[in-house]
């Protein structure tokens, strides 16, 4: 199952209920320091455990219910463990909630039903029974206390009785059952004992499987493990003294000794006594189980991590695959280093399958450059689900800046909340500058910049530049606030974004906010329009692919508001797609899905593979690719 959104309440600085949506696979967390950002990783990794959320941990000075939730969309996995379960496959999602006395809890969506109607037939029985003279003659008053408490609960309307009634149920049948062995049947109606017997037995059988409880078990027992990857478990060094690191290795050493099946202290001991022959051996087997396991996560082929022993200190390096070179693993990358911390990490923690990685601070004690490998990293590995990661950095931040991030954003009163997204009407970079404390200079230093008209294109356009061109990286990023940028600002803007180009919609309305800047003073090679790179009135949802775009809209209903809602390719026409679904919804009484969440699902289906760019349109996008890569060029030459 995959994570696609939390809600925290009551934890610490989250007084109010905060909903985060997370369908990237890399989030980072940005704001100001005593913001929350660590907070909301320990609220996650609460999930993990039916411990009692700690008094320290709730919220102070208000009487508010602590619970944290997680929501999963369900994986073909999922399905083939519920495979038993009656008419699981309607199902969709998975909430888990863990309330703050520890319990956790899971709730499908859309719910599955289970049928009530034994319970109502067996409270008619109960009723006719207690009119008989067994229950007035036959039965003690713990026995006729019983059968009343069960009674009452036979009233639920719940999917499922719970364990307790199930029990109780049995409970009175066992005690119904010695009371016939002695019933004298004529005197007694011993076959109406016997139905009700008979009848508890049937109903306590069709509780235990209430399909919507089955469904939970089963879910309950596949959740994912939400995993803190702290500085002591991803500081992988390249040599270790034995003499003064064991028996008291450092965590990272100690992972990766226990995913090679090392024994540090018998190396050491070896080392020690000067037994070199059984050093290199024990390194020499280390490595291969290194390369095994290294054989199914990692992603690229260039490298492998071996041991190497020179007296008692251990030396983890890199081998090429042509095994002719080996170097320290430092020297090659900070990400490599990471993700070699990283895998021995989730096999020293039982990981499970697909588990979520929760990083605090991942730039500390990183450089800037190494900052961009670890992303790079982050961006590509597929051992864990989902990484969230929390920075101070703008050089740790995903490289695509419209998508994956989420600011922590300070209230008064000792209190927080995160947004879904950080672009307001300010144009350019300043939003992002806002949410994490910084100064302009320290974020847009060499920055190539693309202004387009708002969050809308941060998020998608590009990825579908990537997909038109087939370049896996752009000369520049991509900042929304174009449509908002006026006289009194085109001068702010374009010092704030360094080297700077405007893109604005095709339609009247860019047409005129591309004459109104050019006339404030804007260069007119450095603003655009969409029908400059074609002669229709276009805008960015018209660049996608029209059976994509559907598909991005239906799944956007289908998960958060309508399951059964599905809109088709036939209700649009060439153009004004935004207008079509915000009619068509309005027919159908659902809320129209906001472009940014159509577009941050469109991104989600591009990363998986999908191609979501409209074939006729690829020559504009590759058009605007040009247009501004050759700015960036010319001014680049110009700089030296």
């Amino acid at each position: 199952m995959e994570l696609i959104g939390v809600n925290v309440q009551g934890f610490r600085r989250f007084k109010d209920p905060t909903s985060v949506r997370l369908l990237e696979n890399l989030i980072a967390l940005i704001g100001q320091n005593e913001s929350g950002k660590t907070s909301f990783l320990d609220a996650l990794e609460e999930l993990n455990s039916e411990d009692e959320i700690e008094a320290q941990n709730q919220t102070r000075r208000v009487d508010i219910t602590t619970k944290i939730d997680a929501t999963f969309s369900l994986e073909d996995e999922d399905y083939r463990d519920l495979k038993p379960v009656e008419n699981s496959e309607e199902i969709k999602k998975c909430t888990f909630t863990k309330l703050e006395n520890g319990s956790v809890n899971a709730r499908v969506q859309p719910e599955l039903n289970h049928n009530l109607q034994p319970r109502k037939e067996v409270k008619s029985e109960l009723e006719m029974f207690f009119q008989s003279t067994v229950f007035g003659r036959k039965t003690n008053s713990r026995v006729s206390s019983n059968l009343k408490e069960l009674s009452g609960k036979l009233d639920s309307n719940d999917d499922y009785l719970g364990d307790q009634t199930i029990n109780l149920l049995q409970e009175c049948s066992n005690k119904l059952a010695g009371i016939l062995e002695n019933l004298d049947s004529e005197k007694y109606d011993t076959d109406l004992v016997k139905q009700i017997i008979e009848s508890f037995e049937e109903l306590a059988k069709h509780e235990r499987n209430s399909p919507p409880e089955k469904a939970r078990k089963i879910l309950l027992q596949r959740r994912p493990m939400f995993l803190s990857f702290s500085e002591r478990d991803r500081n992988l060094k390249s040599t270790y003294d034995l003499s003064n690191t064991v028996p008291n290795a450092p965590s990272a050493l100690s992972n990766l000794a226990e995913l090679a099946s090392l024994d540090l202290q018998e190396l050491k001991e070896a080392a020690e006594s000067g037994t070199v022959h059984l050093a290199n051996d024990l390194t020499e087997e280390a490595s291969k189980e290194l390369e095994r396991a290294f054989s199914k996560s990692w992603v690229r082929t260039d490298v492998v991590p071996v041991l190497d022993i020179d007296g008692t200190v251990l030396h983890i390096n890199v081998r090429t695959p042509d095994e002719q070179n080996r170097s320290p693993i430092h020297q090659r990358s900070d990400g490599l280093r990471w993700f070699v911390a990283l895998v021995a990490f989730l096999n020293q923690n039982d990981a499970g399958e697909k588990p979520v990685l929760l990083v605090d601070e991942a730039e500390r004690h990183l450089s800037y450059d190494a900052q961009a490998e670890l992303v790079e990293v982050l961006e590509t590995q597929t051992i864990a689900q989902k990484v969230i990661y929390t920075t101070h950095s703008a050089g740790c931040l995903p490289s695509d800046l419209g998508r994956g991030i989420r600011p922590v954003v300070q209230k008064k009163g000792e209190r927080s909340n995160i947004k879904n997204g950080f672009w307001v009407d300010e144009p350019g970079f300043k939003p992002i500058m806002i949410a994490m404390g910084l100064n302009p200079l320290a974020f847009t230093v060499a920055r190539n910049s693309l202004i387009a008209e708002g969050p809308c294109e941060t998020i998608l356009l590009p990825t579908l530049i990537r997909q038109a061109t087939g370049k896996s990286e752009l000369e520049y990023q991509i900042a929304p606030g174009a449509a908002n940028v006026g006289e009194k600002k085109i001068s702010e803007l374009l010092s704030e974004t360094g080297r700077s180009v405007i893109l604005l919609d095709g339609d009247n309305g860019g047409h005129e906010n591309r004459d109104d800047l050019v006339n404030a003073g804007a260069s007119s090679q450095k603003i655009k329009t969409y029908r400059d790179f074609s002669d229709e009135l276009l805008v960015l949802e018209d660049l996608v692919d029209l059976e994509a775009y559907v598909e991005a809209v239906n799944n956007e209903l289908n998960e958060w508001q309508n399951p059964n809602a599905e809109l088709n390719t036939d209700e649009f026409a060439e153009n004004n797609r935004v207008q079509v679904v915000e009619d068509w919804c309005q027919s159908e009484g659902v809320d129209a899905p906001s472009k940014v969440n159509v577009a941050q699902r469109l991104v989600k289906m591009a990363s998986e593979g999908q191609n979501i760019v409209a074939p006729k349109r690829e020559v504009v996008l590759c058009g605007i690719d040009d247009w501004a890569t050759d700015n960036f060029i010319d001014n680049s030459n110009i700089d030296n």
